[in-house]
């Protein structure tokens, strides 16, 4: 019974102390010269330039898989890093060929071995990947 009293009390002088002369109960907003620097350097408010692109070649996602001449007739092997796909390009390309060689420079070092294949009308080397 004692707590229950004493509950009340305590209670009772909280309630007291919150009057509507007291003002630091509810707090002032801030002016808006506090916010005018933020405001300044708003990331929703910026203009961002955009710089375009070359769209990127069709070339970085394939490299050079093996080469071979058969007296005069050179054969390539072209390999997608991506999907794995393998292709095959021959000197004696058609009309049709979605690859066609265009120059090939064989080396006994792999590293500096590399083709000139035209894909889309676009051209572009391709190297063995180390």
């Amino acid at each position: 019974m004692k707590t229950i009293v004493y509950s009340f009390l305590f209670f009772a002088i909280g309630l007291g102390s919150l009057t509507a002369e007291d003002s630091t109960a509810i707090p002032k907003p801030h002016d808006a010269e506090r916010y005018q620097e933020s405001w300044q350097v708003n990331p929703f408010a910026s203009k961002i330039d955009y710089s375009s692109s070359a769209p990127p070649s069709w070339s970085q996602n394939w490299s050079l898989s093996g080469m071979f001449n058969n007296n005069g007739s050179i054969r390539v092997t072209l390999k997608n890093n991506l999907t794995g796909q393998v292709r095959y390009v021959s000197s004696k390309s058609n009309a049709g060929d979605e690859f066609k060689l265009i120059k090939a420079d064989f080396n006994r070092n792999r590293e500096k071995a590399s083709v000139v294949i035209t894909r889309r009308n676009e051209e572009a080397e391709l190297k063995y990947q180390p």
